[in-house]
């Protein structure tokens, strides 16, 4: 659900495009040679103009609450110093932070992020259990999304493999709004299968 902001898939899918036409979403067909979601977002907000900022909610967060895209919709809105913005949550066990399917973050004191990292940051010379555990949505101001996407992937995201460090890398500005929890994405095959039985389940139901 969208509430009052459109909505639109963004794919290099035939597939999908196909799929999402079946039940009347409105599909738009990208190139097939973006490396990011990122990327493949601007390629749909350079078309259309009429819109100050984007959320790019991406196929790997099929369970995202509805409430968390507001939230983060507000978020960019009521901070105009902020070039991007993004969701986080404290994470739930040791066994997560470890995982590198788990992305980190670490925040100033503005809950602006400072890095985000598969790796366990900061490192825990002394004790430490504030561990923030990154969701994968963005929203972006248009303009700055245009702009972002012209700078080429960077040696921190190429080793990270997270497009989000390209702000970062930059120099720019990517504010963090903190939720309760991480709603469960799609990180993996067994995420995946797991996410299977939840909708059959909820199918049955």
């Amino acid at each position: 659900k969208g509430g009052d902001y459109p909505l639109y898939i963004a794919t290099d899918s035939e597939k999908i495009f196909q799929e999402a036409k079946s039940f009347g979403a409105p599909v738009l067909m990208t190139s097939s040679k973006h490396k990011s979601g990122t990327e493949r977002v601007a390629e749909v907000a350079e078309k259309m103009d009429s819109f100050d900022w984007v959320i790019n909610l991406q196929g790997d967060e099929p369970e995202m609450p509805p409430h968390y895209i507001q939230i983060l919709a507000s978020s960019i809105q009521k901070n105009p110093s902020w070039e991007s913005a993004t969701l986080a949550a404290p994470f739930e066990s040791a066994e997560e932070v470890n995982d590198p399917s788990k992305v980190k973050v670490v925040l100033d004191k503005q809950n602006r992020a400072l890095y985000f990292s598969r790796s366990p940051i900061p490192y825990p010379r002394r004790r430490y259990s504030s561990y923030l555990r990154h969701i994968g949505i963005y929203a972006f101001r248009r303009e700055f999304l245009l702009k972002l996407v012209r700078f080429p992937r960077g040696p921190l995201e190429e080793a990270e493999q997270l497009e989000q460090l390209r702000v970062l890398e930059n120099g720019f500005t990517m504010g963090v709004r903190l939720v309760a929890s991480v709603p469960p994405g799609i990180d993996t095959e067994e995420d995946f299968r797991a996410f299977e039985k939840r909708m059959e389940a909820k199918n049955k139901g």
